[in-house]
């Protein structure tokens, strides 16, 4: 086994410091540093495969925290103001690893590591799936002790109690490896073979577990996760069930059916159709989209030029282009609902204190109105539908034509993304006045600010995409500035959960970074787009 699981290190190792290089050698700036170095360094790399063993038991307790941290204790945290409720937390342990822990199955996924090392290097597929499974989860397990041990210490808990959890989550998948193995050999069944209806089960749950712990707080729920967790009885069986789930994979002997079942070259041609495919979602044409008056462009007789062509372009792909703010202002909608409806059947609700972790927690907003932006799909649809032609001739790519264009579609994404955004403003002025109508003049300055991100965000995604044009031409990102840009912006936005600084001081600051940004960006439209703005 350990003579496998090196091997197994020292192909992920290969692949992972291979597509590293490649990266390197595409920035810009450096990539001539990388050009002469080739990918077949093999002694170096065996050395440092086996580093990357190691690597595994040191950074796992950081992904660990990292995965803890970031959805279960930095929103309860954030949410009750650095009261930490045990039962919440307890709440969502169990949502995020025990629940979903039988959503996907590792074991039946399709893999390319699989195909390689199985049906390519020949390696048996039960000491194959033996070694990852239970090497992947001996580290994982180590990396939770580590965590949980140090964390649960400060809730006052003694580390056996961090000791006891990982146990616990260890068993977990374990148990749900073992059961879909059963139920693939019994019945053939493959809990990944529809990963759309995963993905919605996924959301489905993260969504109730969030409304569960933070919102409705059942006091009978939370005496049943409280109770899971300290008693011994639950921590017994899950353990007895986890030893036994381990047993049955070890002992398990289809696994060349297994491997067959979602890896074959079918499959990931399959895949790399999906994933194809998934780059043109709300970006290519259906005529089911348009009816007889969509072509007609009579309508914009009194325009010309640019702006004539920018009008037909919006209009022909309105429901397309228009069709995620409609869903997700339903959704702002839907929501606000939801809360008047629970003010009107559950008296306990704490009302003022929700609309103090509003004003208090504006921050909040940043992550909210990043996601409530529509502008990367508005930006790949003018691409695939528009500028992938008429990049083909010069006069289009002159920088007055470029920034004329650059604003004339502007104004169109700023109106795609504030319709959810006004709404957004108006149902928090609703539940503001209902809630606690003396608040009213402390939402203001939210309100400005939500705004303010809202043009942030819109000015944003169109001023990289004329400053990089990252898509080819099968709307695939292969800029790395692009992507490495659009991290960073997500991981602001993401981290801005934790800035504690008054409106009336962030906002003014907000203000003037998005007046600078806009000017910055109308500079180097105008400067360099004639020279970055084309088909790859």
């Amino acid at each position: 086994m350990l003579r496998t699981i090196k091997q197994i290190s020292h192909i992920q190792f290969s692949i992972s410091i291979n597509a590293f290089l490649y990266f390197l050698k595409k920035i810009p700036l450096i990539k001539n540093l990388f050009k002469n170095i080739n990918y077949s360094f093999m002694k170096f790399k065996s050395i440092l495969s086996v580093l990357s063993i190691i690597w595994n038991f040191v950074s796992t307790p950081i992904k660990t925290a990292l995965s803890f941290l970031l959805p279960i204790f930095l929103p309860a945290f954030l949410i009750f103001d650095g009261d930490i409720n045990i039962n919440v937390i307890f709440s969502l342990i169990l949502s995020f690893y025990f629940i979903l822990a039988f959503v996907f199955s590792n074991a039946l996924s399709t893999d390319k590591e699989k195909f390689i090392l199985i049906k390519q290097m020949r390696m048996p597929p039960k000491e194959y799936f033996i070694s990852k499974i239970f090497f992947e989860e001996t580290v994982k397990f180590l990396g939770k002790i580590i965590f949980f041990s140090i964390f649960f210490i400060f809730l006052d808990f003694n580390f056996l109690f961090g000791i006891k959890l990982s146990l616990m989550i260890s068993s977990i998948n374990i148990i749900s490896e073992a059961l879909y193995l059963f139920l693939f050999n019994e019945r053939q069944f493959n809990v990944n073979s529809k990963p759309i209806i995963q993905v919605i089960i996924y959301a489905i749950i993260v969504i109730v577990s969030y409304l569960v712990s933070f919102l409705l707080m059942p006091k009978l729920y939370f005496s049943f996760v409280y109770f899971f967790f300290t008693s011994n009885i639950p921590f017994l069986i899950t353990l007895t069930l986890g030893i036994l789930s381990s047993i049955y994979i070890y002992k398990y002997e289809n696994f060349w059916d297994v491997i067959n079942s979602k890896n074959t070259i079918e499959d990931f041609k399959e895949l790399n159709e999906v994933y194809k495919e998934a780059n043109f979602i709300g970006v290519k044409l259906d005529e089911k989209d348009y009816s007889t008056d969509d072509l007609q462009s009579s309508k914009f007789n009194n325009k010309e030029g640019y702006d004539y062509l920018n009008s037909i372009f919006f209009e022909r792909h309105k429901k397309t282009i228009y069709r995620p703010m409609l869903i997700k202002s339903a959704i702002i909608i839907l929501s606000f609902i939801a809360i008047l409806i629970l003010n009107i059947f559950i008296d306990n609700i704490p009302k003022k204190e929700l609309i103090d972790m509003i004003i208090n927690k504006y921050t909040l907003f940043v992550f909210i109105i990043y996601l409530l932006s529509n502008s990367e799909n508005i930006i790949k649809s003018l691409f695939y539908n528009c500028d992938i032609s008429l990049l083909k001739y010069s006069f289009y790519k002159q920088s007055d034509a470029l920034l004329k264009m650059f604003f004339l579609r502007l104004k169109k994404i700023i109106f795609s993304n504030i319709i959810p955004v006004l709404i957004l403003c108006l149902g928090l002025l609703t539940i503001t006045f209902i809630y606690d109508s003396s608040r009213i003049i402390d939402m203001i300055p939210v309100l400005i600010f939500i705004i303010v991100l809202n043009l942030f965000f819109s000015i944003h995604y169109i001023f990289m995409y004329y400053i990089f044009q990252p898509y080819t031409t099968d709307l695939k990102v292969k800029n790395p500035f692009f992507k490495i840009i659009n991290f960073a912006v997500y991981f602001i936005s993401y981290m801005s959960l934790q800035i504690d600084a008054p409106a009336k001081i962030f906002l003014p600051i907000t203000i003037v970074i998005s007046i600078i940004y806009i000017l910055i960006a109308i500079a180097l439209v105008y400067k360099k787009s004639p020279q970055t703005f084309r088909t790859k």
